[in-house]
């Protein structure tokens, strides 16, 4: 038996396990039934480590799918919701404005207040829409606002949904570090405010994650171009910080120790920034393919892919029905799964920068769609071109504006701040005029079914096309691979498709 299990193929054992885990998570739970029948089938079949490993993966996800079942089952009011007045909430992320200038506010339900000064204990997570103008507040806050609730039914990662009729007031913290965590980003915010306005906004959205002061046209032209994610905080922005870190730590302590030092550094910005879904992604990888990095193991970025979604979906089951978490791991494995074949494909037309730009654009972009299509009904194609132009001028206005901002913590002399703050008018002057243009480009609607089952039917045989074209030229041993590197380490083989102890490392591609 354990003769039969060291041959298996890793990979192998881990697609075995994952898709189950998956499809029993995402689907009805009581399809765990139908594939536990053919884990058996297999089982009887001689394919004893297959079908455990099946079995596995099918429990795993019906465990998932459970807690998320009970969590929302045991949500509760303790009063009818036509009788409460206000309720309080603890806050489990800031508060942001909408694309329709609302500010929005998410949070566990803590009471509620009736008619009569009748109070009573809740549970249940809260949507709450309030008014633009209303003042922001940050993780772990606990709120008081005075709203009617009412249950959502058509959401399985929230329970009731609120419109507010006044500000809300703060009632205090739920602990210290989120207060902490406050005063950072004030500091931060207070430094950031040296560059002017419109860089200052932008600086604030690609670090902090915080886009309330940037510009609304702005915004609205990012999703019009198709490149909104640029702005969300992700493996992009990941791969900078560690670039920083691991370029000055590398050098004093190695290359195992920098990675090492690095980890607990990113857990902090994840914190500090928020732990969205598309972070929370980015730095788990990071963690786990640096550890495998440091134990002398060989793993694939898809392999990480598998596993990181796995572990995130433990750790929180709801996130899995985030737009975040599913656009961002679509766009990846998109990049891992196609964009190498396009790759390949240009390797003889194009340079590699704009090659490999290139094909992580249309692997995303078509990885993505369907999940775009579902939810808005319509699709940006040009985002493909798009994000091909954009990408380096967002590069470069975060190296520069980073460095900016150090230059003024330090308190340099003004005549060096103020070059680097008139770089980054420049930049960000770019990037609105960039945006500008391609959001003008026409999108495609799809007001039927049949439209969006047409629109996927050509991606489907694009991808099977791409797949039979790249397989043909250069077989599946000789394709490209998107690798986890960090910098300055030894440099490996072409061929080689994996993370190991030799090989020299940066971070992930942009998604």
């Amino acid at each position: 038996m354990l003769k039969k299990i060291i041959s298996i193929n890793p990979s192998e054992l881990l697609l075995i396990f994952f898709f189950p885990f998956l499809a029993v998570f995402y689907f009805n739970i009581y399809c765990a039934g139908l594939m536990c029948l053919f884990s058996l089938a297999i089982f009887f079949l001689g394919k004893k480590v297959q079908a455990t490993v099946l079995f596995l993966g099918i429990f795993c996800g019906a465990l998932t799918n459970l807690t998320i079942i009970k969590g929302y089952n045991s949500a509760y009011t303790g009063l009818p919701f036509e009788s409460i007045k206000s309720f309080s909430i603890v806050l489990t992320e800031d508060s942001f404005l909408s694309g329709k200038g609302r500010r929005i506010f998410r949070g566990k339900l803590e009471s509620v207040d009736g008619v009569n000064q009748i109070n009573c204990s809740g549970a249940g997570t809260v949507l709450l829409i309030g008014d633009g103008a209303m003042i922001p507040f940050f993780q772990g806050e606990r709120i008081i606002v005075s709203a009617s609730l009412k249950r959502m039914t058509d959401s399985k990662d929230l329970n009731y949904i609120a419109f507010a009729r006044g500000d809300p007031r703060h009632l205090g913290w739920s602990s210290p570090p989120f207060q902490w965590r406050k005063e950072l980003l004030n500091r931060v915010e207070h430094y950031g405010r040296t560059l002017t306005e419109d860089p200052s906004a932008l600086f604030s959205a690609l670090y902090m994650g915080n886009s309330d002061r940037l510009d609304g046209e702005l915004k609205d032209n990012f999703r019009k171009s198709g490149v909104p994610h640029l702005l969300a905080l992700s493996g992009f922005h990941v791969a900078i910080l560690v670039l920083v870190m691991t370029f000055f730590l590398q050098r004093l302590i190695g290359r195992t120790a920098a990675v090492l030092i690095s980890i607990p550094f990113l857990m902090l910005y994840l914190f500090f920034a928020g732990a969205s879904p598309s972070l929370l992604r980015a730095v788990l990888m990071f963690v786990i393919g640096g550890l495998i990095l440091c134990s002398g193991g060989e793993v694939t970025i898809f392999q990480i892919l598998l596993f990181t979604c796995f572990l995130q979906l433990l750790i929180s089951p709801f996130q899995g029905y985030s737009l975040s978490f599913q656009l961002s791991y679509m766009a990846l494995a998109g990049i891992l799964i196609l964009g190498v074949r396009v790759s390949s494909l240009l390797q003889p037309w194009l340079p590699p920068f704009l090659r490999l730009s290139l094909s992580a654009s249309v692997g995303a972009h078509i990885f993505t769609a369907p999940i775009l299509i579902y939810h808005f009904g319509e699709l940006y194609p040009w985002g493909i071109a798009a994000s091909i132009v954009i990408t380096p001028l967002i590069t470069i206005f975060m190296w520069i504006s980073l460095l900016a901002f150090a230059l003024n913590v330090l308190d340099c002399p003004l005549v060096i701040t103020d070059i680097f703050n008139k770089l980054c008018e420049l930049l960000y002057w770019l990037i609105d005029r960039a945006v500008e243009i391609f959001s003008q480009w026409t999108s495609v609607h799809f007001s039927s079914k049949g439209d969006m089952a047409v629109y996927l039917s050509i991606c489907s045989i694009v991808v099977v096309c791409l797949y039979i074209q790249s397989w043909r030229f250069y077989g599946r041993r000789k394709s490209p691979q998107f690798k986890l590197r960090f910098p300055y380490g030894n440099k490996s083989s072409a061929g080689d498709h994996g993370v190991g102890p030799e090989e020299k490392m940066e971070p992930e591609f942009s998604h």
